[in-house]
């Protein structure tokens, strides 16, 4: 059983610079946005379980920890083949270009949104919707996603990240 299925603490949501038209929109986007981010961080936990017992079967086995084998190489190319199997229903192909699933840890890249994270709401426009991050892993972070209405409904569009300074800086998902 994984932290995100058995103590998630449900973010607190903050609306922030939208009007009254477009307040609807807020309970249709965080539930979606906070399903896809926990979906990549199941995900991500599940890889990194299996990549910890590869490492462990490695020495196990004599072999050196930096030393690549088969079953590494597998577990990466379905981590990514997984991933983009997720992404590609919630992102556009502009942020999938970019790339995903660099990198897998404990805690995941997102288990933010499992730990009662601040997530701030703004929609200026009805084809553009902003939804920002905020949490500490360390040091206060912030992650931005922009969202747009496209023939295939609501998408990420792009991601950027700072560390709470007003600095952003665009990134994969």
């Amino acid at each position: 059983m994984n932290f995100t299925e058995t103590n998630a603490v449900e973010p607190e949501i903050i609306v922030k610079d939208t009007p009254e038209k477009f307040l609807s929109m807020k309970d249709i986007l965080v539930p979606q946005l906070i399903e896809f981010l926990r979906k990549l961080c199941r995900l991500e936990e599940e890889m990194y379980f299996k990549d910890t017992k590869i490492d462990k079967e490695k020495i196990n086995a004599g072999i050196p920890k930096h030393i690549a084998v088969p079953e590494s190489d597998e577990l990466w190319k379905e981590y990514h083949k997984r991933y983009g199997e997720i992404a590609e229903t919630f992102c556009t192909q502009k942020l999938l270009d970019k790339g995903y699933a660099r990198s897998m840890g404990k805690p995941a890249q997102y288990s933010y949104i499992n730990t009662g994270c601040k997530l701030s709401f703004i929609m200026k426009s009805s084809k553009r919707a902003v939804i920002e991050t905020l949490f500490n892993a360390g040091i206060d972070e912030r992650h931005k996603f922009v969202l747009r209405l496209t023939d295939d409904g609501w998408k990420i569009d792009s991601k950027s990240y700072d560390f709470n300074d007003d600095k952003w800086h665009s990134y994969t998902i």
